[in-house]
């Protein structure tokens, strides 16, 4: 389900698969249509997967193989939890196996029990300090100090970044080296973390971790926006607006508004038919006030990565303007989402539309 040049699909995929010398199908791209012929094409009896491929299959018409198929586990990452029990009962794979990581990290987190929307547990608190999740301020993009100038821990289930420890010479007697430029690694190292002279690899995630040790991840830095005081976290969003059946693909960012604090929240959503506004106002209204976007945009598709990852940089330069953007906008009121015009607009600039 991965490309070759995807971590995942080469050294999960291909590399596992010579090791362990068991056969292996790949296709030249994937296909949600043809996916479940090839899984009994080949007695598949395992799958790699990335969460947005997930995604697709489950928002699919239905298939008449997807049913009793032999895939009996599922590995890979970034399954959303409003995606996770959907792909798990409809396609009845009992199995699976989620896991965080990145390929320039000095560590990984691996869900072997399939605790539902976990990416993974740690035993011994993270392995005495392996694995530690630090207070972040998202408004100053800076994590939180204690009096002796040392990173704050969270509690269970409190929001703040994952950081893995480097240490100063491996097991193997191996020395971290990070990225082939030694700039963009000094980028990602946090040093003075808990004492001096340690030092951590920033993931660059905003997770936490419950009681019983299991971590979950809940939205990348630069997604995390903050509006009415309060951080809002587009992927925790994104998921309660796609658990809309009216509703195929959404994505979330924050956008700012003119002569407001902080940034309002704006889904970008495609909708499986005509977008119906009054249908989106009932699935968000689950969501904090604060977290509610403020402003919609009805796409007829999202731009992603050659590996489904939604782009979103260019729905930031957009911005919400309806004199710029050709899509469908709509703002939020008190009598529901509306459509934003040019006049309306101009009322949320000036004040007189309350957001």
């Amino acid at each position: 389900m991965l490309p070759l040049y995807h971590a995942n699909g080469l050294l999960l995929g291909v590399s596992a698969a010579m090791l362990a010398r068991v056969p292996m199908a790949m296709r030249r791209s994937f296909s949600a249509s043809a996916f479940w012929d090839d899984v009994h094409r080949y007695k598949a009896t395992a799958i790699l997967y990335i969460g947005e491929l997930c995604r697709y299959l489950v928002n699919s018409p239905p298939h008449p193989k997807e049913q009793h198929n032999p895939v009996r586990v599922a590995v890979g990452n970034g399954l959303r939890p409003d995606i996770w029990p959907r792909f798990k009962a409809r396609f009845g794979i009992e199995n699976i196996r989620e896991f965080y990581g990145a390929t320039e990290a000095p560590g990984f987190i691996a869900n072997i029990s399939g605790r539902e929307g976990s990416v993974g547990r740690v035993p011994l608190g993270g392995l005495a300090g392996w694995l530690r999740i630090v207070q972040y301020d998202v408004d100053l993009d800076q994590h939180l100090r204690n009096a002796r100038g040392f990173c704050i821990p969270c509690g269970h289930d409190e929001v703040g970044e994952l950081l893995i420890r480097v240490p100063k010479m491996s097991a193997g007697g191996l020395e971290y080296r990070g990225y082939t430029d030694k700039s963009a690694t000094e980028k990602k190292l946090l040093r003075n973390v808990f004492k001096k002279g340690d030092q951590y690899f920033r993931s660059g995630d905003l997770l936490r971790r419950d009681a019983d040790g299991f971590y979950y991840f809940v939205d990348r830095i630069g997604d995390t926006f903050r509006w009415k005081g309060e951080n809002v976290s587009t992927a925790e969003v994104a998921d309660v607006i796609t658990h809309n059946d009216g509703i195929e693909q959404a994505t979330v960012i924050g956008v700012p508004v003119p002569n407001m604090e902080g940034q309002a929240g704006l889904a970008a959503v495609v909708p499986s038919g005509e977008f119906d506004s009054h249908r989106f106002w009932n699935a968000v209204s689950d969501l904090p006030a604060y977290a509610q976007p403020r402003f919609v945009r009805v796409m007829s598709g999202l731009a992603t990565t050659g590996t489904f990852k939604i782009q979103k940089n260019d729905l930031k330069k957009d911005g919400v303007d309806p004199s710029s953007v050709d899509d469908p906008l709509y703002v939020r009121t008190k009598a529901g989402y509306e459509l934003l015009t040019e006049e309306r607009w101009l009322d949320v600039k000036e004040g007189r539309l309350k957001l």
